[in-house]
């Protein structure tokens, strides 16, 4: 899809008041080009989550002030997704980021029939993420803060040929770490950790998380 296609392409402008405080981040977004406000550490992981996801094409956060009628909820509930999501497969998606102590409230609950419904009336799929999904593991929003900073800062260091030749070597060894890539030639000590973090923006390669740091002893696999 090119950019014209999408929805929403634009944030609308949130006001961050106090309650925010130390939980309002920002970051530049390696895969919009252009800086992401979240107002909640929440938010700013599952952000983190589909930056480094190369099924994700685009998304935009805060998407849209909108509102629609739900029986036994009040009449008109007015809302703003967290996130405006479109795979590279074609499917669009509203996505809630809430912790999982906040789904009993009844203005989550209100919030959530309201978005569900109007993304059932206007073909966009739902989905609501919470910590258990977005932070799946110890380390997991760590190591992708640390992955998105690479991706911005070596992007295009690389060409086609290192691609390949890290490409290779994984077909014929797989669940290697990064410290063996080094050894066997694959990449310098020096971007080792930018070119897997790289590789898995780009959507060739994965790496098994297994509750541990982004490090020269993570598992690297072919996609």
């Amino acid at each position: 899809m090119s950019n014209n296609s999408y929805r929403y392409t634009e944030p609308i402008e949130m006001p961050r008041g106090k309650k925010y405080g130390s939980n309002y981040n920002v970051f530049q977004s390696p895969k919009l080009n252009r800086r992401v406000a979240t107002f909640s550490n929440l938010e700013f992981y599952h952000c983190l989550k589909l930056e480094m996801n190369p099924d994700v094409e685009y998304y935009c956060e805060q998407p849209a002030r909108l509102s629609t009628y739900v029986d036994g909820a009040g009449g008109v509930v007015h809302f703003v997704p967290d996130v405006y999501v479109v795979m590279r497969d074609g499917k669009e998606y509203f996505v809630e980021v809430k912790y999982r102590s906040e789904l009993q409230k009844d203005d989550t609950k209100r919030q959530i029939v309201a978005e569900s419904k109007y993304s059932r009336e206007n073909g966009l799929l739902y989905k609501l993420s919470t910590e258990k999904e977005i932070l799946s593991s110890n380390f997991i929003a760590e190591s992708r803060l640390q992955m998105v900073e690479y991706v911005n800062r070596y992007r295009y260091e690389f060409d086609d040929y290192v691609f390949d030749r890290l490409l290779l070597f994984l077909i014929h060894n797989q669940h290697v770490t990064v410290e063996a890539l080094i050894e066997n030639g694959i990449v310098d000590l020096s971007k080792a950790l930018a070119l897997v973090s790289v590789s898995i923006f780009n959507g060739i390669v994965t790496v098994t998380e297994k509750g541990r740091p982004f490090d020269l002893k993570t598992e690297v696999v072919a996609r």
